[in-house]
């Protein structure tokens, strides 16, 4: 395994291997120290440093070293900082800049004792801040600034959707390349087990991403999937869009083809044309699943759903792309917590949480959230366009306690306008929305009204009972106004649920549900009981359900059980009376290590069937493979089910700055992390925790994926072999990336070497002093801080090959040369100044 080079104090104070009296008269350079070609001497040099820098004599304040740093608040990257230091970490540090950081994270009276002590100055001592809850220092083998506090001297997070403080601050990150581009390259094949057609013909997906401007720039999306079983037209483009995002106001500029979101009682359907959006919570690219509304979602590939109910699996269904409502699937009804699992035949996996209890929030006082969207509407035939569409919300943060919304569109289908009231009470938070729609195919004039409750109160311990009611209703002939036709037989929906956290870590849940249905259908009430307790490693849920509908009165009992095996293990039983269905699962979740494999295999009894299912993933440095073995039952009890098996594979290629790569997929960006033609015979390799995430090899530069933007990353960069005194500079990669953003990261540079040397006057060893070490012949090269210990002896650093100028209060005193033929640490002797 590849390690880090020692620090430059290690180096500087690193007992030398001969006296220091033959180092003023000895005629050539001097040996290297033992450190510098054994790693565990490093290792107990900057032990032997930690004790030594206290013997340094602290020079003057004009002797401080500038330098910009990072700031930590236990342990916590915050931004970084400029401070000026001397050879013991004691010195100044920004003012201004440390209160900014600290602003949104400290509590009020820290911070304020923070200001008290800063007293206005622009800089400020390090030991002038230092207080019984307040302490900063800094580390000077870490090179950072570090800030200790108590826990609960850190101000509360606040978990509202909205969240503006603590915002990052994309310029203190690495900067992504201004051009990028990468395309998701994936192969999928079914295997049907019934009807004698075996394997069907490869599927191939092909996601392509263009960023043009970095951070602020330019996102391109499109691809291309070719379809074997397709006999009329194997291959389909897919949608094309140019993305534009304004992190600071959090506005997404889209044109080309896109699904506008949609909220309240409002539709959605693809259009062509141009969208601005405001959300405050998150930045991200639209996704093959997307809820529409309250209770409707679009798939835009054919896709598998693994259905669960209060997390338990109640059936795996298969859905061809469209729109469907939640209340289409009537195992999904009533007060209870829906969860699709939704993997398309390219692999992707997503997740789709709903109830029928809205999950609103206030906006802070004078905040605005906002979508609009104008365009044509795709017709009946898949990217197709024909007919103008708008649409458009708005919603507006009067109070802490008051948010009002409005919105509304229009089709060539019809007309909808609406609007809606938030309101923070003392009791809970209270939502009405309503909506009138006009039809332009004949079906008149509609009205949709609901409304929501939500409260929290204390019965033995803080906010242990919770309570949600909602009633929805629908006149016959609402409709939004990209639906083409009206189904609205449920003409009023209402439910309520109560829950409350018992003691000994029993949490027990009441609701009820009720649905008025139209054209002489029988109404529906549904009552749920549902019991769950966690102890150690075993958790337990059931729910006692009675459904009265018009198949008569169903009693059922629902039951799941999960055990912590080990790290990553788990197994599960479920139990549903309904179909008499049983269900043992164990499984292995995954942790994101490179070589990993993870997976379930379950076993599912029910009734006079039985059924074997799994799927089993392994990551790859290039690459992800995923086979699947499923029983795809019908959506309705008349239909018939299926068995099918399906492999993937997953990868992608990526470019920026000259340079190719090959990882696994992305979804908002990717990390190139080429090795500097000094480290050709070097692995790199990338680390986030504990993990390896990425590494270099035969296919070429370590390809790290970036699958959230607007995330902050860190990587830790390792070298294995790592040259002799070889300095790689920080050895980490810092990424706040944007949408479509690609990175190019070298890994080392000419700029690698590390000179060591000794100053010597007239009188003997120029001890403490600092300088400047400066370039003669490389203009590109940054001017570099140094000093010495008490014994002249002097390290700089990140130098190329060259010749070098030492300055001291812009006095040259010495020079030295760096040949290009060398590698790591760099002896350059003794140098005598008069």
């Amino acid at each position: 395994m590849g390690w880090r080079s020692p620090s430059l104090l290690a180096i500087l104070i690193a007992p030398p291997a001969f006296p220091i009296g033959a180092a003023y008269a000895a005629p050539t350079a001097a040996p290297l120290p033992e450190m510098a070609t054994n790693p565990t001497a490093a290792s107990s040099a900057e032990t032997m440093a930690q004790h030594a820098i206290a013997a340094l004599a602290a020079p003057s304040a004009a002797n401080l070293v500038p330098l910009d740093v990072p700031l930590t608040l236990n342990d916590k990257f915050l931004g970084t900082i400029s401070i000026a230091v001397d050879a013991k970490g004691d010195g100044e540090i920004d003012a201004r800049r440390l209160v900014d950081l600290l602003s949104p994270i400290v509590s009020p009276k820290i911070l304020t004792s923070v200001k008290t002590h800063i007293a206005g100055k622009d800089r400020v001592k390090f030991s002038d801040l230092i207080s019984d809850n307040f302490n900063i220092f800094f580390d000077p083998f870490q090179l950072q600034v570090a800030v200790t506090l108590p826990a609960d001297a850190t101000a509360p997070t606040d978990v509202r959707i909205v969240e503006r403080d603590a915002a990052p601050n994309p310029s203190e990150y690495d900067q992504p390349y201004n051009f990028s581009a990468g395309v998701n390259l994936s192969v999928t094949q079914r295997y049907v087990h019934q009807h004698n057609i075996g394997f069907e013909p490869l599927s191939i997906d092909m996601d392509a991403l263009l960023n043009i401007g970095g951070f602020d720039g330019v996102t391109v999306s499109g691809g291309m999937r070719y379809v074997g079983t397709n006999d009329d037209k194997k291959w389909e483009r897919q949608e094309i869009r140019a993305t534009r995002d304004f992190f600071k106001s959090a506005i997404r500029a889209t044109a080309g083809e896109f699904t506008p979101s949609s909220v309240a009682f409002q539709g959605s359907s693809r259009i062509l044309g141009l969208g601005l959006e405001r959300a405050y919570s998150t930045i991200r690219p639209f996704q093959n699943v997307r809820p529409i509304g309250r209770r409707d979602f679009i798939i835009d590939q054919e896709s598998s759903v693994d259905v669960y109910v209060n997390d338990i699996r109640i059936r795996t269904i298969r859905l061809a792309p469209g729109r469907y409502n939640i209340g289409d699937f009537p195992f999904a009804s009533g007060p209870n917590n829906v969860r699709l699992v939704v993997e398309n035949v390219g692999g992707r996996q997503e997740i789709l949480d709903f109830s029928i209890f809205s999950g609103a929030e206030l906006l802070s006082p004078g905040i605005t959230d906002f979508g609009v969207s104008v365009g044509l509407r795709e017709g009946d035939n898949r990217l197709r366009y024909h007919s103008p569409a708008a649409t458009a919300y708005a919603y507006h943060g009067l109070s802490d306690t008051i948010t009002l919304g409005l919105n509304g569109q229009a089709t060539d289908r019809g007309l909808q306008i609406g609007g809606s009231v938030m309101w923070g009470s003392p009791l809970g938070f209270l939502q009405v929305e309503a909506s009138g729609s006009r039809s332009f195919d004949g079906y008149g004039s509609g009205l949709a009204i609901s409304a929501d409750y939500r409260g929290e109160f204390s019965l033995l311990t803080p906010r242990d009972l919770r309570l949600n009611i909602t009633s929805l209703y629908r006149s016959r002939n609402f409709q939004d106004a990209f639906s083409s036709d009206v189904r609205n037989i449920q003409a009023l929906q209402s439910a309520a649920l109560l829950q409350w956290r018992a003691p000994y870590g029993i949490s027990l849940g009441l609701g009820y549900s009720y649905t008025d249905m139209r054209e002489n259908r029988r109404d529906i009430h549904r009552i749920d009981a549902n019991l769950g307790r966690t102890f150690g490693r075993f958790s337990i849920n059931s729910t006692a359900s009675r459904i009265s509908n018009e198949f008569g009165v169903d009693w059922r009992v629902s039951l799941g059980v999960s055990i912590r095996l080990g790290k990553g293990w788990y197994s599960d039983y479920r139990f549903d009376s309904g179909t008499n269905r049983h269900e043992v699962e164990i499984s292995r979740t995954s942790e994101g290590k490179l070589g990993e494999v993870s997976g379930n295999l379950r076993l599912t009894t029910e009734r006079d069937s039985r059924a074997v299912a799994g799927r089993v993933a392994y990551i790859n440095n290039r690459f992800d493979l995923v086979v699947n073995h499923n029983r795809i039952e019908a959506r309705t009890d008349t239909g018939r089910d299926s068995v099918v098996s399906d492999w993937n594979i997953r990868s992608f290629i990526g470019y920026a700055d000259g340079s190719f790569g090959i990882g696994r997929t992305i979804n908002d960006g990717f990390i190139l992390a080429p090795a500097h033609r000094s480290l050709k015979d070097s692995q790199i390799m990338l680390k986030s925790g504990d993990r390896i995430v990425a590494k270099s090899g035969f296919f070429g530069p370590a390809l790290v994926p970036i699958n959230r933007a607007y995330g902050i990353n860190r990587y830790e960069v390792l070298v294995d072999p790592l040259p002799v005194g070889y300095d790689i500079g920080s050895g980490v990669i810092n990424s706040f990336p944007g949408y479509g953003s690609g990175y190019h990261m070298m890994i080392g540079s000419d700029a690698s070497h590390i000179a060591s040397g000794y100053l010597i006057g007239p009188t003997g060893p120029l001890s403490l002093i600092t300088g400047t070490v400066v370039a003669v012949d490389n203009d590109a090269q940054p001017d570099r801080p140094f000093f010495t210990n008490r014994s002249g002896r002097f390290v700089a650093d990140r130098l190329s090959p060259g010749r070098y100028q030492l300055k001291v209060h812009d006095s040259i005193i010495g020079e030295f040369f760096i040949a290009k033929d060398t590698e790591g640490l760099v002896d350059v002797g003794t140098i005598t100044t008069h």
